[in-house]
């Protein structure tokens, strides 16, 4: 979204747009961090109906 402004090239050609930002990392390491959290209760959870 930010290249609205640059001019049409090939459109079938990949285009590297670089490293993700940071706040991007951040947010992706949250949510992988809330899965493996989910997970982990999930499995924690299962464990003591089986006790």
């Amino acid at each position: 979204m930010y290249e609205l402004n640059q001019p049409k090239g090939n459109e079938d050609a990949p285009r590297d747009l670089g490293p993700l930002p940071t706040g991007s990392k951040v947010l992706l390491g949250s949510l992988l961090a809330v899965w493996v959290i989910l997970g982990a209760y999930a499995i924690a959870g299962r464990g003591k109906k089986e006790a």
